[in-house]
């Protein structure tokens, strides 16, 4: 007879992993977002960020985020990190219109945190580190919990 292997179940991904994760996908929008820039014709001051700068994170993100959760399941950083996006409600694969709620309220976070530093940092670490869901307030808006899959123990 044939083992079956347990069945996976869903647990809040680790909030150590979220914020690996979260690193890695700012550096891959920062890193876009310069790119873009270049590409474009700016080229702004080493160790600067000019405002110029600010209009091209959008694109940068909804390569980086959206897109990748759209066609993933996560973003780049949570997909290197085996953590998921879900559905709060259904907790099956979010609809589309939810993943580019949640990158948007992501990003217009980050502009924030770019131009006031510490204060917008704390709009994301802070929640994820104290919430004992380990939610952000991206996570909260658009009704996605960020999970990593663990095996059922067996019965």
């Amino acid at each position: 007879m044939e083992a079956t292997p347990a069945p996976l179940v869903l647990q809040p991904a680790s909030k150590w992993l979220r914020l690996l994760a979260h690193g890695m996908d700012l550096a891959l929008s920062l890193s876009l977002a310069r790119a873009i820039g270049v590409l474009a014709g700016h080229q702004p001051e080493v160790g600067s960020l000019s405002n110029i700068a600010i209009f091209l994170i959008p694109p940068a993100v909804i390569a980086a985020l959206a897109v990748p959760a759209l066609y993933l399941g996560g973003t780049l950083g949570q997909r290197l990190c085996g953590l998921s996006l879900i559905d709060a409600r259904t907790l099956g694969a979010p609809r589309p219109g939810k993943v580019w709620q949640w990158a948007a309220t992501k990003q217009i976070l980050w502009m924030w945190d770019l131009k006031i530093g510490l204060l917008g940092s704390s709009l994301f670490y802070l929640p994820i580190l104290t919430d004992k869901r380990g939610r952000s307030l991206y996570d909260d808006w658009a009704d996605l919990y960020v999970v990593q899959p663990a095996r059922s123990p067996k019965a």
